[in-house]
């Protein structure tokens, strides 16, 4: 997919207006991921974002810029990750004012002023720190998941987004294959992405599943013979009236962004096959005949 330009946040620059203008209270952009994709050809940022927390930016090329490829404010807990970006394009128009310009124009002073003493060797210090720091919020976000409501627009207060996975949130699970006693779900959402056997306590599961954290849940669908549900099928209502009062519940969803099919399952369990028959007795050597008389 290719878009024309990615803000996280509400405000943008707008004529007449410039960064000084905006004051403090800008829009927060938290619980955001953004992947697989190109965004390019923008007049002035690729990726802008404010008071930047929990966001994954992954497997993206950002191309066709005029200002910065990726420029984020106040960043807290932001994973970027097999990211590439392309240099600008100088001949992207620029959509900014005067009043811009004059608030642009120091910064970009002492951006030069760093690079000319990083370039120097003055800065080394300060990268390898910075690495260190790169390398410490990477893992802090391997240990988020997704979350989702249990049914759209019935948890008052909450969004679904990125949590730890150590938090406690309840379970439900969904199957692509047949099963008895569970609730199949087919074509409910726009674009027909449900195509599911969803449940919350059926067989399998036997009761409800309120406080768990990731692992737990994950464990929990798969010792039943079946997964996760995607952030799209519960997005889309798929499980929505599965039980256990769970549709004003946040719902862990599955960790990728692709659908991770179940394991195979086929209801009922086919009949084993009879029993090979045993085989023939082996015919006995007759004895030799006796000698003829003399």
């Amino acid at each position: 997919s290719a878009v024309g330009d990615a803000t996280f946040t509400s405000p943008d620059h707008t004529r007449s207006q410039g960064p000084a203008d905006f004051g403090k209270d800008l829009s927060t952009a938290a619980y955001c991921i953004v992947r697989n994709g190109t965004i390019g050809r923008s007049s002035h940022f690729g990726i802008h974002g404010n008071d930047v927390y929990r966001v994954l930016l992954e497997d993206l090329e950002v191309t066709q810029w005029e200002a910065t490829g990726i420029s984020v404010n106040a960043a807290r807990e932001l994973l970027i990750r097999n990211v590439l970006v392309h240099t600008n394009a100088r001949d992207v128009p620029v959509r900014s004012s005067y009043s811009q310009a004059l608030a642009t124009l120091p910064a970009l002073d002492v951006a030069i002023a760093t690079a000319k003493r990083m370039a120097a060797g003055s800065e080394s210090g300060r990268l390898v720190r910075g690495s260190r720091s790169t390398a410490a919020l990477g893992a802090m976000m391997q240990g988020l998941r997704l979350v989702e409501c249990g049914r759209p627009e019935r948890c008052p207060g909450e969004s679904g987004g990125l949590v730890h996975s150590e938090e406690l949130h309840a379970v439900r699970c969904c199957s692509d294959g047949e099963r008895p006693g569970w609730s199949e779900r087919s074509n409910l959402a726009v674009g027909g992405r449900c195509s599911v056997w969803a449940e919350s306590d059926g067989p399998g599961l036997e009761e409800c599943h309120r406080q768990k954290t990731f692992d737990e849940a994950e464990a929990i669908c798969l010792a039943a013979g079946a997964r996760l549900c995607s952030v799209l099928e519960l997005q889309g209502g798929c499980t929505r009236g599965t039980g256990c009062n769970f549709d004003g519940q946040l719902i862990w969803a599955a960790s990728g962004h692709l659908r991770t099919p179940s394991p195979p399952q086929v209801w009922p369990p086919p009949t084993p096959p009879p029993p090979p028959p045993p085989p023939p007795p082996q015919p006995s050597r007759a004895s030799p005949p006796p000698p003829p008389p003399p």
